[in-house]
């Protein structure tokens, strides 16, 4: 009786253990996964910060008239709230209705629910990348222009017109972004499939794909496997 409960005991202790470092294993994995997508959109962010200013900036110099430099300015702070939308509603969609659109054949469903089952790197790429890119840039040609329309500023009128060039375009930022994320989240599915129309569009012109589904190359990889066995076996 005492060696059946020592042998229960040991076989507990060795179920606990490699249970344990299954988790460590995956943890760690989780981890590196997590890093080498943060480095990867950093340096995304990185690239398209420095070009998009330089461009902005040398764009918004030799702009004369002050209204152009403005549709300029709503123009990046446009972008950067739509892509805001875009990531609040991949997050809130749900695949059920799109896959109901997917079997009827409805053309761009099959997009939206890739987005939607990639929802942290589209996320991460509209929110942080092109969010924060936009909010910088809609900064630096704000600045651009009070420096423009202002031929030879005194200090004071220069901090006063930069002071309130730079609140407005928070303002707008700050209240665009508020009222596309209640959008987002009351018509998330909708806006996931409108989104996935435009990229199958885009996927009918480049050679290859914008996304790519990790389900589905994952279910043909396990396919092919089992056929392979069989094939060896008989």
């Amino acid at each position: 009786m005492f060696t059946m409960e020592t042998a229960k005991k040991g076989d507990r202790s060795r179920r606990q253990l490699v249970t344990h470092k299954l988790r460590m294993k995956i943890t760690r994995a989780i981890n590196n996964r997590a890093m080498r997508h943060a480095f990867a959109i950093g340096f995304c962010a990185f690239v398209l910060a420095a070009l998009s200013s330089v461009a902005s900036q040398s764009g918004a110099e030799r702009i004369e008239v002050f209204a152009a430099g403005l549709i300029l300015l709503l123009v990046v702070i446009s972008i950067g709230v739509l892509f805001d939308i875009v990531g609040v509603a991949v997050t809130v969609a749900q695949e059920g209705p799109l896959h109901a659109m997917a079997a009827n054949q409805v053309f761009g469903a099959r997009h939206a629910i890739r987005l939607v089952r990639n929802a942290h790197q589209v996320a991460s790429f509209c929110n942080d990348v092109i969010g924060d890119v936009s909010g910088t840039l809609s900064g630096a040609i704000g600045v651009t222009l009070v420096h423009n329309l202002m031929q030879s500023p005194t200090k004071a009128g220069l901090v006063w017109g930069v002071t309130m060039m730079t609140a407005s375009t928070a303002a707008l930022v700050v209240g665009g972004k508020a009222y596309g994320k209640v959008l987002a989240m009351e018509q998330s599915t909708q806006i996931m499939f409108h989104i996935g129309q435009c990229m199958a569009c885009v996927d009918r012109v480049l050679p290859f794909e914008l996304l790519t589904d990790r389900r589905r190359s994952r279910t043909k990889r396990g396919d092919r496997t089992p056929r392979k066995r069989n094939g060896s076996a008989s």
